[in-house]
């Protein structure tokens, strides 16, 4: 039987585990193991970069601030580029992974798929840095999100977070969206046997060790973490925590502290050390003041580490409460983490089972291999109704 012809494309590199926190890569890999053949067009951005330089410079001059990439004029551009590197060829589906201003003038004789975290409308007040952006952004930003959610015959969200807004703010109907969670970004998951005797050796330490994972220091909530460790020491619990991916702002005078700056998946002994951190701990902790879904809790699940984490965004696509970890409101506070994780922690029956059932929620939705098998029958059942 023939497979279908799939074009992919996304503004982040997807030969790159490392791009988008290699939600593209891993998409595609998906795509192509479950659905079918998959060619990813590279050349969508050419002349991008020009033009988004002179737009920048030139809304400088005006005294303005302008979005190089996420504006009318480039997605235009986008949308001819990829016509024109497409022509002649035949796909089943365009699919869209990330990147509003790619769908949103997208012209071709195929459906159009776009899958994504969030919307427009909710990153203009949600995240710091697009809350901080002048009205004109904004409305750009609106403008390529209303024409992305119009043009795409399929929408698939990695939360109800995300996809209630598409319904609610841009007036998207209900039949044309699906609520997929993304999977977990590592090559292998550890075989069942390593995951249980990780979590069985867990339980031998006389220390609760803690991993703090994020590039964003302050959005990520790592004071509250710093206040989670310092608290349960007080309740006399020896804790120690590894932060993974960022430095902290101040220098800290902590054994109990440890810093490394970031690891890089594409290098297989780096993305051995990032599996092995997993293993160790006994929470993933991550009080997180913003975030559209969390990839990383669907990796800590894949070692059977219990996430400890905010209830903010699209953290509810990925955290089963009481499943693989606990989201905590937003006004926590590291007394409060501490809490959680005590009662937890010192319940040595409580700790296993929520471990293992963290594995579990793995293996059965939070992997690509999963997401892939979902969007696939999805794909097939849009297909057969169209050649109805």
């Amino acid at each position: 039987m023939t497979r279908p012809n799939l074009l992919f494309l996304s503004l982040a590199d997807s030969n790159d585990r490392m791009a988008m926190s290699g939600v593209p890569f891993y998409m595609r890999q998906a795509l192509q193991q479950h659905y079918g053949n998959v060619e990813a067009v590279d050349s969508m951005t050419a002349g991008v970069t020009r033009v988004g330089t002179i737009l920048r410079y030139s809304a400088r001059l005006l005294g303005r601030r302008r979005d190089p990439v996420a504006n009318p004029i480039v997605s235009k551009m986008i949308a001819r580029n990829i016509k024109r590197a497409t022509s002649g060829k035949k796909y089943d589906f365009a699919f869209v992974g990330y990147g509003h201003m790619i769908a949103a003038y997208l012209d071709l004789p195929c459906p159009i798929v776009y899958a994504t975290d969030s919307t427009a409308s909710l990153l203009s007040c949600y995240y710091p840095g697009y809350a901080k952006l002048p009205p004109q952004v904004k409305q750009e930003s609106e403008l390529l999100e209303r024409r992305a959610i119009s043009n795409a015959s399929t929408l698939i969200y990695s939360s109800k977070w995300a996809a209630d807004s598409a319904v609610n703010d841009y007036g998207c109907p209900p039949n044309k969206l699906h609520v997929v969670p993304f999977g977990a970004n590592i090559d292998a998951a550890p075989d069942e046997d390593t995951v249980q005797q990780a979590i069985r050796q867990r339980r031998q330490k006389n220390v609760c060790r803690l991993l703090f994972v994020g590039k964003d220091w302050e959005r990520k909530g790592g004071d509250i973490a710093l206040e989670t460790v310092r608290a349960l020491k007080k309740m006399n619990i020896p804790a120690e925590i590894t932060i993974l991916g960022c430095e902290p702002p101040d220098t800290i005078a902590d054994t109990q502290v440890t810093v490394n700056p970031g690891l890089n998946k594409n290098i297989p002994e780096e993305a051995a050390r990032f599996s092995q951190l997993f293993l160790e701990a006994d929470f993933f902790l991550l009080p997180t003041r913003a975030d559209c879904f969390g990839i990383v809790f669907a990796e800590a699940s894949a070692f059977g580490v219990p996430s400890i984490t905010t209830d903010t965004g699209g953290v509810r696509g990925v955290i089963n409460e009481g499943v693989n970890g606990f989201a905590l409101p937003v006004e926590a506070s590291g007394t409060d983490y501490a809490a959680c994780i005590a009662g937890i922690y010192e319940d040595a029956d409580r700790y296993k089972n929520l471990a293992r059932s963290s594995r579990e929620h793995f293996n059965s939705t939070l992997n690509w291999d999963a997401w892939g098998k979902t969007v696939t029958n999805l794909l097939s059942e849009r297909q057969d109704a169209g050649n109805a």
